[in-house]
Formats: C-alpha cells, structure tokens, sequence
C-alpha cells in the first residue's frame, strides 16, 4: 500500500508541474514567433520606413524609399524633371487641381471661393431649397487655416509647391514679378470651381492691377500669378444653351460676371490669351518648355459635345437629351450647369488620368431613385466615359454624385480622387457601384498592383457623413482630410512605370504614401 500511494503521489506531482510549465512554455513558443515574425519585416508598424501598404513586404518598401520617395513626417520633395505631379488642393468650399507636367509646364484647372454665410444660410437652410437636403446640409470651413478664403489658400499653396526654383515665390515678390502658370482650365461655370463675391465687401479687396473686379477664386490666383492661356467652356460668346452675358451674368453678377470682368481685363491687358476649349483637339494644351515627354492631353468633352480620347480620331458627337424641364415655357429658365463641364484625359507614357469637373445625370420630373437609364432626361456621365475609356486614376464627377455603371466599368480607375467640401459629398449609392461591386474582368498589372480593388482618397469627407455610411462602406477612404498628391513617375526611369499617392497635412507634410501602383492599360510596359 506504501508503494501503491507512493508512485500515485509521484504522478500526481508530475501532472502538476506539467501544469505549471505549460504556460512558459506556450510563452516561449509565442515569444519566439513574434521575434522571428519582426526579423522577418511582418510587423511593418515598427519599421521606420513609411508604410507604403499593409501587403508589401518591408524589402519592397526600402527599395521604394531608396528611390526618393519621402519619410512620414517630412516636406513632399519638389517636382523633378520628368515626373508628373497632379496636386488636388484642399482648401473648404473650393476645388483646384494643379498639374505640373514633365517637362515642367504648369496648369491649374479650378480655383473656387464660395461665401459661408451666404451659401450656407441662403441655401442649404432656404425653404425653396430640395426638401431632402433643407436643414441637413453643411459647408466645409476654410482649411487649413479658418482665417483665409478658400482661394487665399490656393495661392498660398501654389507658391510653396511651385516648381520653378528659379522664380519668385512668395507673396511679397510676387508683386514684382509673378510666375506664369501656363494653362487656366475652369470646368464650368460654379462658384466652387471660379470664386464668389461675399456679402460682406470688406472681406474681398479689388484687384490691384487694373479691372473692375474682386479676388475670389481665379480672380484671387491672378493677383499673384500670370496666367498664359485661359480655357473654359463659353468664351468669348458664353452663349450655350443662350445667351448668358444677357439672360444669367444679370442674375448671378457674384460669380460669373466677375470672372467675365477679370478675363476681359487681362486679354485687353495683353497679359493672357483666351479661348474656348476644344472638344477633340490634342493641341490645345501641349507641353512647352520641352516635348521629349510623351504626353497627350485630350479634350474629350464641353458643353453637350464628346469626343473620343483616341489618336487621330476628332470625331465630336452630340449628347441626347433635354437639357432642363419645360424649357417650351421658359426659354431662359433654369439648366444644370454641373452638365455643361469640360473634360480631359491626361496620358502620359501608359499612365491615363480623367478630369471630368461636375458631370452629372438627371431623371423626368417626379422620377423615382433608382430609374433605368433609357428614362433619364439628362445623362452626360456615361457618353463622357464612353469617350474617356480605361484610366489608372479618375477625379470622382460632381463630388462623388456623377457615377453611373460606365464610369465604373468604362473607364474602370484604380485610384479615385473625391474633392469634397460639403456634408453629402460622397452618397452612399455611387460609394457602393464603386467599392463593392466586383470590378470588370481586368487583369492588367492587377498581380503587380497592391489588390485588385480600388483605392479611394478625399480631400474631405465629413464625419457625419462617415457615420451616416456606417463602417462598412466607410472602411473604403484611404484618406478623408488633406491634399492628394498623384505623382507619376518617367516611363523609362524604372522597368515600369509607377505612380504614388502622397496625402499632405494642412502644413504640406506628407501623412501617408500609397504605391506603387501600375498603369492597367492596353500597352501598358
């Protein structure tokens, strides 16, 4: 019996230190797998290198970083010969995307400026305004810094971004000798996308350099800036679909007419040309310091008129469709400009971008959501992407509400820019054809790219609005407050051709580098 109880009692202590030993040892056992998982550059949050994306291995991301692309935390480098830098700008109720080419030519499409007091409280609270939105609306306040215009911070982003280090950049010399910004492009005719007079006069001083006009908007940029040639969708006539000098600058003389003013000025000045952008031409907006670059921008639509971005094709068509309800009874009555925009492809090397401006698409009155397409009265989205076809990356139309099932699976872009500014930009519908919806059959550089889906950045996205979404769609931004920086490198630099997504803080610092990503183009190296 002595034995017996002896070896039981033996047992016994073994099985207890078992145990006791067990959990040092799942400890050991987990200790070393996290220190062969660090050695091994899983645990990419602990690398000093900035973290390019979560499947990239930290090999990839020195090599990216070896190439010169910036750390976290530190100034974006400026432009270089050869790349091209695409800058949508952020600055509150305004858009404006400044384009540094190859060769170092400059374009800025958009500047706008719009007055928080009036639009906010004659507008988004006004009881004529569409019931669904009255009362629920917001407008983003001036960014980064609450005491500028939206407009006095695009200049101000300008001039520290320009490329040029030869040339005057700041604003006290400016006043001696202003750089020139060779392109002008306004995509319509919006006060977000041109500049606005405010209630209050003494907000906006009169231009310094001759012309009975205000700074808002372009007027602002061309306080400190030259501009070489201005494009928009009306000059010199402005007459489509009537006559606007007559019938619209008389009820809107806070936007339009004083754009009109500032243009007159500087071409009877002798400091700019003007002319109407060109739907089809290839030749209109053309590097001009050094043509080596493979570059081709494409106007492939204005006003109602589309034409292919395809080599030696400047076929123009005409969009279908009534451009505003009851027009029989009111000749002069009420359109959406938003339709009327100008849209261009930029291609360079395999790399294509679009910026389409305000697209849109409307409904017969009284229409419900969700219609077929053959019942729209109005649908300039889809013949533009028809005309636009694959692209790398794309501005979301109308701040995200001109979407529609050709523009995700036309023109199919990997990289999504949403300008935002207000509390409704982006809607939940066209956040779902987007993101959720399976992309088209496109393989293209998809086993080189990051993943097969899309990536989505905001200038600004309201978190009200991210709410509203609810985690699973809003999982989808990349970035929802910042500039978004495209910076496309030279077709020959590398075995091929990339391009990078830098979001910049209000102080131009870099937040977060996204890339490299590759062309998806037929051709592409």
């Amino acid at each position: 019996i002595t034995k017996s109880s002896s070896r039981a009692s033996t047992a016994d202590i073994g099985e207890t230190m078992i145990q006791m030993l067990r959990p040092m040892l799942h400890a050991m056992i987990g200790g070393l797998i996290v220190w062969m998982c660090f050695i091994s550059g899983v645990f990419q949050e602990h690398s000093p290198t900035p973290h390019f994306s979560s499947t990239r291995t930290k090999t990839a991301r020195d090599q990216e970083s070896r190439h010169g692309h910036p750390l976290i935390g530190q100034p974006l480098p400026k432009w270089q010969e050869g790349f091209l830098d695409i800058h949508h700008i952020h600055s509150g109720v305004a858009v404006s995307t400044f384009t540094v080419f190859p060769d170092g030519t400059t374009m800025l499409t958009d500047a706008g400026d719009q007055d928080l007091t009036r639009y906010v409280n004659k507008r988004y609270k006004a009881a004529t305004f569409r019931d669904e939105w009255k009362g629920r609306l917001s407008a983003a306040e001036p960014w980064p810094n609450p005491k500028l215009r939206p407009s006095q911070q695009i200049s101000e982003y300008l001039l520290a971004m320009w490329p040029h280090n030869d040339e005057k950049n700041t604003v006290e010399e400016t006043k001696i000798r202003r750089p020139l910004i060779d392109y002008m492009l306004n995509t319509h005719l919006h006060s977000d996308h041109l500049g606005q007079l405010y209630e209050d006069s003494r907000i906006q001083p009169k231009s310094q350099r001759g012309g009975d006009f205000y700074l808002t908007g372009i007027t602002e940029i061309g306080e400190h800036f030259d501009f070489g040639l201005f494009l928009d969708r009306g000059y010199p006539k402005y007459d489509f679909p009537y006559d606007l000098l007559q019938h619209w600058v008389p009820k809107r003389p806070t936007a339009l007419g004083n754009y009109i003013k500032f243009i007159q000025h500087h071409v009877a000045a002798g400091r700019s040309r003007a002319e109407n952008f060109e739907v089809g031409s290839d030749s209109q907006i053309v590097l001009l310091r050094n043509k080596k670059w493979n570059v081709t921008v494409r106007n492939i639509k204005s006003a109602l008129d589309v034409s292919p971005a395809l080599p030696n094709n400047r076929t123009v068509y005409h969009i279908p469709g009534e451009l505003w309800p009851n027009r029989t009874h009111n000749p002069f009555g009420k359109f959406d400009e938003n339709e009327m925009s100008n849209a261009y492809v930029l291609q360079f090397g395999n790399f294509r971008y679009y910026e389409g401006g305000d697209q849109e698409y409307h409904p017969k009155v009284d229409t419900p959501q969700g219609i077929p397409a053959d019942v729209l009265e109005m649908d300039t989205v889809s013949p533009t992407a028809q005309m636009a076809g694959k692209v790398d990356v794309a501005t979301l139309n109308h701040h995200g509400h001109g979407v529609r099932p050709a523009f995700c699976n036309i023109m199919d872009p990997k990289v999504l820019i949403l300008q935002g500014w207000c509390s409704d930009h982006m809607p939940e519908h066209p956040l779902h054809m987007l993101m959720e919806d399976p992309r088209p059959n496109n393989t293209r550089n998809n086993d080189k790219n990051i993943d097969n889906g899309r990536h989505l950045f905001a200038t600004q996205v309201f978190n009200t609005k991210l709410q509203e979404l609810g985690p699973l769609l809003a999982r989808h931004f990349e970035s929802v407050l910042g500039h978004v920086v495209i910076r496309v490198s030279p077709p020959l630099l590398r075995e091929q051709q990339e391009y990078w997504v830098y979001i910049l803080n209000g102080q131009r610092i870099v937040t977060a580098v996204h890339g490299p990503y590759y062309p998806e183009n037929e051709g592409a190296s």
